[in-house]
């Protein structure tokens, strides 16, 4: 339609602006791009962004359904409203059936056959448990919905126990407790993040790093077994209030602070390794409400040889992504430092970090909440009320300013992890 085609056009002239300060935001972009798809209402069909991954160029919403314009669907490729995984618009699914090509230079993933014909993958030196799946199907009553415990981009995530010493299936309730990560085949992740996990999580060990102990691949089935994370997810308290106990400020600091530990372990000489997933829903929750960190598909090893940043292909999840790496591709540690920064920012809050059902000038919660910041009468109006007043006023002030440096456009003006822990020591002793 001609209205729709226009606002399309304006939105392309705003965003191939010559100055970087006349280019609008991805949230802006988003908003914008949504409104003129919405003027196609007026006519025989309606044009939307699809936010489950769906390749299919269609699906039914409201009992119509809704066909999807190749070119705009391929551009709003992101997940809403809580904007979900920035996927690559040319990923496809995984084949009903994988295999490894046999050129693949990595030596540490092989392929074998077992004597039961099974094609099974194998990560050398990983230091874990290899389960068969059919150990998992006893581990977690085969796969039964009842003990899903959660959902993502991957797959289902099942509880399910094994004995503390031999890893073997136990009892229902009996031995330990385990989430089973099973890989959902029509899903955009696939291989490649399940072997970044083994290799990575292999070899990492830390309080506030969730820990992998084995995993299982055999023909079409990829599974990760985890230690199990009693109290669920940080996103749990801080964005789904009322499923939960609220969280104190001091249990926030605790836990924004034992996020920070993570990071620095893997920012540091030794490890090198760059998250690129840093949400709330990927800090994880012990019974004592540590943080441990999980989730490590996308994660990569940082610049060498001097170099001050990667080039990859853009993943990650809208809002938590910073700028320049949506921008350019440019990935470095800087990155993990403004996630960080954004989800100081909803703990301070309360609020997602991006959400439609908001006044349309509040649904970028970083734009709308970084002039508020600095103003200290102002900033209390944008505390998260289930606080109370229950809270150091100083704090928060300390807070604000933390969450000011990390959300910086430029990385050069970003902290280092270093100094945010050094910030969060400071505030957590106020």
């Amino acid at each position: 339609m001609p209205n729709c085609l226009k606002a399309f056009v304006q939105i392309a002239d705003k965003c191939l602006q010559t100055q970087p300060k006349d280019r609008p935001t991805m949230g802006e972009v988003v908003v914008a791009l949504e409104a003129a798809l919405a003027l196609q209402e007026k006519g025989d069909s309606l044009v939307v962004s699809s936010h489950y991954g769906n390749n299919s160029n269609s699906y039914i919403k409201s009992g119509k359904i809704i066909t999807l314009s190749r070119t705009i669907r391929n551009t709003l490729l992101v997940k809403t409203p809580v904007m979900g995984d920035l996927e690559p618009t040319g990923k496809k699914k995984r084949p009903n059936k994988w295999f490894l090509p046999c050129n693949i230079p990595n030596k540490e993933v092989f392929q074998t056959e077992r004597g039961d014909g099974f094609q099974e993958v194998k990560v050398a030196d990983s230091g874990l448990k290899i389960f068969s799946l059919n150990e998992l199907k006893m581990v977690t009553r085969n796969f039964s919905d009842d003990l899903v415990v959660g959902e993502g981009a991957f797959g289902k995530v099942f509880k399910g126990w094994i004995e503390q010493e031999t890893y073997v299936p136990s009892k229902l309730g009996s031995g330990i407790p385990v989430a089973v990560k099973k890989l959902d085949t029509n899903g955009y992740q696939g291989f490649e993040e399940w072997q970044m996990e083994v290799k990575l999580l292999g070899k990492l060990s830390h309080p506030n790093v969730t820990k992998l102990l084995g995993y299982c691949s055999e023909d079409m089935d990829l599974l990760l077994v985890y230690e199990f994370m009693h109290m669920g997810s940080l996103e749990n308290y801080i964005l789904k209030q009322g499923l939960g106990r609220t969280l104190s400020w001091s249990m926030r600091v605790k836990i924004m602070l034992g996020t920070a530990k993570a990071i620095a372990y893997l920012h540091s000489r030794g490890n090198q390794i760059i998250f690129r997933d840093l949400k709330t829903s990927n800090i994880l929750l012990d019974q004592d409400f540590n943080a441990k960190i999980a989730d490590f598909g996308l994660a990569r090893h940082g610049p060498i040889n001097g170099e001050t940043h990667l080039v990859t292909q853009v993943m990650g999840t809208y809002g938590y992504a910073a700028p320049e790496y949506v921008a350019t591709g440019y990935l470095n540690g800087k990155n993990d430092i403004y996630a960080l920064g954004v989800v100081l920012l909803e703990s301070l809050t309360g609020l997602r970090v991006f959400d439609k059902t908001r006044h349309e000038n509040e649904q970028d919660l970083v734009q709308w909440a970084r002039p508020i910041l600095p103003k200290k009468k102002k900033l209390m109006t944008i505390v998260d009320p289930s606080l109370g007043d229950n809270y150091p006023p100083e704090a928060i002030y300390q807070c604000a300013k933390l969450i000011l440096k990390c959300t910086q456009t430029e990385p050069k003006d970003r902290p280092s992890i270093e100094q945010v822990l050094l910030m969060l020591e400071r505030i957590s002793c106020i």
